[in-house]
Formats: C-alpha cells, structure tokens, sequence
C-alpha cells in the first residue's frame, strides 16, 4: 500500500484558469496556492479549448484532470466568461447539455476518489454533486458558495432547491461575505456557515497610490469584468461618454472578455469615444496588477456580486 506523506484535496470547480497566464477564476486558484504546502491536490473541472493534465504556478504543482462532457465545440457551459449563467442566457437549449456536464464531473470524481481525504466543491450545483459523490465514499465535503448562488436561488425554486441539497449533504458550508451568510439563512433557513472573506493578493497591497497631479493631465479609468449581460460595462462607456474632461486626455480600459464583447465595441463606436475605449482582453493576473497601478479610478457598475474581488483589489 503506498503512504503519502501529505493527504490528498480533491477540488471541484466549473471555473479554473486552465493556462498558466489565464486569469480565470484566479481566486481559485489563489488560495490552492496557499494549501499547497499542506495537501496533494488534484483539480477536476469541465475540459474547454485547454486540454492540459498538469500545470505549474509560482513552484506549485497541482493535477488538474478537465472531463469532457460534449464535443469540443459544445464546451461552452463553463470555463467560459459568466460561467453557466451566462451560457444558457445566450443559448436557453444548451441546458441539455447540463446533465451531461454534472454526470461526467460525478463519474470523473468517482474515478478519482482513491486515498481522496477531503473535497473542496465551488458553487452549490459542483457542491451538491461532490456532496452525493462525498457521501458514497464517506469522504467530507466543503462546499465554498459565491454571489451566483446566492442571485440563481433567488429568483428561480430549482436554484433554492439545488442550495438546500448542497447545504445538506455538505459538511461545511463556506460564505464569502457576512452579507451573504444571513442571505443563506433568509432563503434557506441554514445559519451555521463559516464566512470566509475573499482575500487580497499581496502584490496588490504593495501597490503605490498613483499620483493625483497627473490626473491634471491625463485620466486613466479601468473597468475589469466578464463581458457578459449582468457587469453592466455598457454603463461604464455611456457614462465615459458624457464625461467632461476639458483639457485633460481620458481613458477607459476595459479588461475582460466574453460575448458581450463586439456589443460594447459597437456601442463605443456609435457613441463617438472608441479612439479613447481601450479593449485589452483577458490578461493574467500580473498585467492587471500593473494596469491597476497605472489608472487613476475604478468603475464596477456590475447588478449582482456576492463579494467583488476586483472592488477589494
């Protein structure tokens, strides 16, 4: 019988940034690297347009196994910018594709659970399936809850119901925010969670004020989010649009991608400022740091966040 000298996490995600510069779920990422030190990890999340086995951040090795659940031009569901939400509000019938996804990712844990100690689930509909998965083998689940949980049970009784389902086959449920906390509690009646706080990354927090004299000069605004329906970028250019500079050169950086994308474009242009809206696309994490050093404002116009990494940063 073979001895590891670390136990083994076994993490589960519909979100990961499957490229070592993707910027994808970076918060994922993130504090993997923090229990790196601690556990064997292995990471299971839905196969997109990478196909990668094994990867390797800042020292850190981790094995990642991406399941495929459709043809390769049908893995749209996640990994993708806004995730499953935003893939069936584009496309409503790709929810048949959805049962296919969660089958594979259970059949993929299962394969998986050998010398498996713990599971880390992100996202009640991953958390409810890790928990079925959790329960067979008898192994303890964690699932972490974000904002989209929390909006989809909400508005819709298959979301309430998916919550309850993860909040009762779970071990622990993890909140990012107090606020989030008593919304689980008013939609579910389940108190006992353990509120987790999004953290900041160090190199941000290292980050030097930028100088309030250059803005006589030149203003720089970023906006950073998914290109997707519910961040609302379509408010940030309309507003940037109306925005009385005088002698000083403006500037709106937008980073993020998704389909929203050539809408935005085409806004900026019937608007007059596309000259002056910069799309940088999805960048890893090193050059966000660096263009939230250069720019003067921060606009978030997004509907809906369970706690905003991006407002924290």
């Amino acid at each position: 019988m073979t001895v590891f000298a670390k136990p083994k996490l076994l993490v589960v995600t519909t979100s990961f940034p499957m490229g070592c510069q993707s910027a994808s779920a970076y918060h994922v990422k993130r504090y993997l690297e923090e229990l790196a030190d601690k556990f064997r990890i292995t990471v299971i999340t839905p196969a997109s347009d990478y196909n990668i086995r094994r990867c390797e951040w800042s020292g850190i090795s981790l094995t990642i196994i991406p399941f495929r659940y459709a043809p390769r031009k049908f893995r749209i569901l996640a990994n993708k910018p806004g995730g499953l939400p935003a893939a069936l509000a584009r496309k409503p019938l790709l929810i048949f594709l959805a049962p296919f996804l969660w089958g594979a990712m259970i059949l993929t844990m299962i394969r998986e659970m050998e010398a498996t100690n713990v599971i880390h689930a992100n996202w009640s509909m991953n958390g409810l399936a890790a928990g079925l998965v959790g329960g067979l083998f008898k192994v303890p689940v964690i699932t972490t809850l974000r904002g989209s949980d929390i909006a989809w049970a909400g508005r819709s009784a298959l979301g309430k119901l998916v919550l309850g389902l993860c909040a009762r086959y779970s071990r622990c449920l993890v909140s990012v925010s107090h606020g989030q906390k008593k919304q689980v509690k008013k939609l579910i009646g389940v108190s006992d969670l353990i509120c987790i706080e999004n953290g900041i990354d160090g190199e941000i927090m290292r980050i030097k004020p930028v100088d309030a004299s250059q803005m006589e000069s030149e203003l720089r605004i970023l906006v950073i989010a998914n290109l997707v329906a519910s961040k609302r970028v379509d408010i940030a250019i309309s507003a940037f649009a109306e925005l009385s500079t005088g002698k000083r050169r403006a500037w709106l950086d937008i980073i993020g991608t998704g389909p929203e994308l050539e809408l935005l474009k085409a806004l900026a242009q019937k608007l007059g400022v596309l000259p002056n809206v910069v799309f940088h696309g999805s960048l890893p994490h090193y050059q966000v740091v660096a263009r939230l050093q250069a720019s003067n404002i921060l606009v978030h116009p997004s509907m809906s966040e369970g706690r905003s990494n991006v407002v924290r940063e």
